[in-house]
Parts: structure tokens; sequence; C-alpha cells
């Protein structure tokens, strides 16, 4: 937990505010004008269901490439060395995506 500086709602950060008549100290900010207040800092990853729904994704995915890879291997009798190429890009990109998307996760909550 942290805390961070706010401007006092109730006399707009000028400390005073107008009770009969008269200006006196505001009783929120005691005459300071702004408030401490507790700020909770959120985790810098994503959250367990989110990343759970990606991965599923990619998993999908890898199913529509096995599908896609055995086609091609069939019908145009792929050599050894096209397959493995094939599938070490594919396994790449599908492992990249998901570290991809854990990294921006947490650069967007750290900034955000």
């Amino acid at each position: 937990m942290s805390t961070e500086e706010v401007v006092c709602e109730r006399c707009g950060g000028t400390g005073t505010v107008m009770i009969s008549d008269h200006r006196d100290v505001c009783p929120e900010c005691l005459g300071l004008g702004i408030l401490n207040q507790e700020k909770t800092v959120e985790p810098l990853s994503k959250s367990k269901s989110s990343i759970k729904r990606f991965v599923e994704w990619v998993i999908g995915a890898l199913l529509v490439f096995y599908g896609i890879f055995f086609y091609l291997l069939i019908a145009y009798h792929l050599d050894p060395t096209d397959m493995i190429i094939i599938l070490l890009v594919g396994h790449t990109v599908a492992f990249g995506s998901i570290v991809l998307y854990l990294l921006l996760g947490s650069v967007y909550r750290a900034t955000g």
C-alpha cells in the first residue's frame, strides 16, 4: 500500500470553507488543502482467468496449425527439414505470443 496526495474536495484545495457567513478552516483537510489517500497497487501480472483464456486461444490456434501442417505433409510430401522448420516456427510464434501477452500486460498495468 502506498499513499498519494489529492486535493480536498470540500474546500477545493484552499484549506478554508464558508461556515455560517464566515471563513473557517476546512474540517476535512484541517486547512492543508490536500488529503493523503491510501492507494492500492495493482499486481503487475494479469489475472489467472485472462491468462487461461488467452492460453486456450493459443491452443486452438495450434490445433488449426497442426491441421494445416498435416494437410501440407500429406498433400505435398514435405521433407524432414521443411517439417522441422515449419514446426519450430509455429511453436515459436505460439510461445512468443504468450510471453508477449504477459509482458505487455505487465507494462500496461505498470504505466496505467
